[in-house]
């Protein structure tokens, strides 16, 4: 976590989550991958904060992406920088990670305060060496929230940054699975395990970068499918199922 924090115990309980995808183009081929941009998005609902710890908050999300849609992560360079502490247009400097940059998005945390409120944040992916996957999110931690994301190169909007390390792997749910997108940790206060500084709540990212992405729709019923774990903080899970339709060419 970067940036001075002011941590509180609060929690959030009874957290119950939504998680969609799609793919872009939605027409593709039988056999052969094609090229394209996909979506997913997830969120998190939770009661107001004063329940007692531990609470609810998101510290882990497991995607796992249909087996027609293929993942190749050396279609895009590494980037290695450390980016704790930067904004949004340092971040994109081709002395940083700008080079490597595979996608983006938004983002909404809740501030537990107190006061109590969301907090807003702009999101750009860059490929990372050994399958891995950076979610840098830019937050605007301020009470009201609010932040443009447009042109991250020069945008030097937001006032904490939040790194979300994720990684690659082959689903463990196999069969008509294929990858998974592991984003772990995403609590990232060792010193507060039972309690989130930014409980997430929207997590909205696209991506897409050459042939970084692709799918195909081989299946007979024409279905794209993503099965996606929420494990949150008080090691309570929630696993949702969502399908997208797919047209053969």
């Amino acid at each position: 976590m970067a940036g001075a924090l002011a941590v509180t115990t609060v929690a959030l309980a009874a957290a119950t989550s939504t998680a969609t995808f799609s793919f872009s183009p939605r027409v593709v081929t039988k056999i052969a991958y094609k090229p394209g941009t996909i979506f997913f998005h997830t969120h998190t609902s939770y009661t107001p904060p004063g329940n007692s710890v531990p609470g609810g908050a998101t510290k882990r999300v497991q995607l796992n992406f249909d087996n027609d849609f293929n993942f190749d992560p050396s279609a895009a360079p590494n980037c290695i920088a450390n980016l704790s502490g930067m904004d949004m247009a340092q971040a994109m400097a081709p002395a940083a990670c700008g080079n490597a940059m595979i996608g983006s998005g938004t983002a909404r945390t809740l501030h537990t305060g107190p006061p109590n409120f969301s907090a807003h944040g702009c999101v750009l992916a860059f490929d990372r060496p050994n399958n891995h996957i950076l979610l840098f999110v830019r937050i605007q931690d301020t009470n009201p929230s609010s932040i443009d994301c447009a042109n991250p190169s020069s945008n030097h909007e937001g006032t904490t940054t939040v790194l979300l390390p994720s990684v690659l792997v082959t689903s463990p749910l196999g069969g008509d699975y294929g990858t998974q997108l592991d984003v772990n940790n995403i609590i990232q206060d060792p010193s507060h395990p039972n309690a989130s500084p930014f409980p997430l709540v929207d997590l909205a990212v696209s991506i897409q970068r050459g042939s970084y992405v692709n799918a195909r729709c081989f299946d007979a019923d024409r279905t794209w499918n993503m099965q996606t774990t929420f494990t949150y903080n008080d090691n309570t899970t929630q696993t949702l199922n969502s399908t997208k339709s797919c047209l053969v060419a």
